[in-house]
């Protein structure tokens, strides 16, 4: 990896409780103490998400972004010759899957993650990092 590519920046572990129905969970908001109270600042997005699903049986979908998670795989890409492919249902982001027993590590810029269970809630940990 070149020096540019190692994490720099941990966050710690968050848990997050995924239900059933699609939930969002806001990755880099930050209070501004100058501003009114229960205002919020936008912040640099991470470059980096680990999503934690050891400890539980259920499959857990997340979207980055503003997209909304859904129990399909569905995923937009670029062929060669500059030609777009969309595999699922008209898909412009990424909707990825996490097995149960899972630690998934991706480089992807987020600024929030949307994720469901395919069964009944369940809890993941998320750890997210800066370059």
């Amino acid at each position: 990896m070149a020096k540019d590519d190692q994490i720099r920046k941990w966050s710690g572990v968050v848990s997050f409780a995924v239900i059933s129905t699609p939930r969002r969970k806001v990755l880099v908001k930050a209070v501004n103490p100058n501003l009114a109270a229960n205002s919020f600042e936008e912040k640099a997005p991470v470059d980096y998400i680990e999503i934690d699903n050891r400890g539980n049986g259920r499959t857990i979908w997340w979207a980055p972004n503003g997209q909304t998670a859904s129990s399909a795989a569905q995923a937009t890409f670029t062929t060669a010759d500059g030609a777009i492919l969309t595999l699922g249902a008209a898909s412009r982001t990424p909707n990825f899957r996490v097995y149960p027993y899972e630690h998934q590590k991706i480089y992807v810029r987020a600024t929030s993650i949307s994720a469901l269970s395919n069964t009944t809630g369940t809890t993941v940990f998320i750890t997210t990092g800066r370059f």
